[in-house]
């Protein structure tokens, strides 16, 4: 009986950890959604005066890592495209960074913040540009938060990769 007692503690413990974490890093707010060749994670949230687009991707996806090659995947245009941020957002922050996950994986991972007046204007943005960088990537796997809104994640491709979102009122 004590080492079921045992075993049961142990079992609320991890999974007391396991909320615990949670709370503090919500599951849709994680950086990494897994590390998936030819494949880059985007992730899109969107509150009351910020817009956030987060980005990563195994580096053994670009072509050729070079300086030029870095400028490009550092700037936001020449990623994603859409008419209404210059208008109504100012971009606050950029970074990017290699993420080693395992001896012979990592990922790039850029961030892009931007601070809105009204970032509801912002009704699609344009992905085809990143599809169009001297990577292999074929697919994007998308995640959006708007307000408290999680929105289901889709899968976009180059042609096909405007994301488009319908705010509830």
């Amino acid at each position: 009986m004590k080492d079921a007692v045992l075993i049961f503690g142990l079992l609320i413990g991890i999974f007391s950890n396991v909320w615990a974490e949670e709370l503090h890093n919500p599951p849709a707010l994680e950086v990494f959604e897994g590390h998936i060749h030819h494949q880059a994670n985007i992730q899109l949230i969107q509150t009351q005066n910020s817009f956030l687009i987060q980005i990563d991707f195994p580096t053994s996806d670009l072509q050729v890592p070079n300086d030029e090659n870095f400028t490009l995947i550092r700037t936001p245009e020449k990623i994603f495209q859409t008419e209404n941020i210059k208008a109504s957002c100012e971009l606050t922050r950029t970074q990017f960074e290699k993420k080693t996950l395992e001896p012979e994986h990592s990922d790039y991972l850029m961030t892009f913040e931007y601070a809105c007046k009204e970032p509801a204007t912002i009704e699609s943005i344009d992905f085809n540009p990143l599809f169009n960088l001297p990577t292999t990537l074929e697919t994007a796997k998308a995640s959006v938060i708007i307000g408290d809104q999680v929105l289901p994640s889709v899968e976009i491709k180059k042609g096909t990769a405007i994301l488009k979102f319908k705010k509830s009122k």
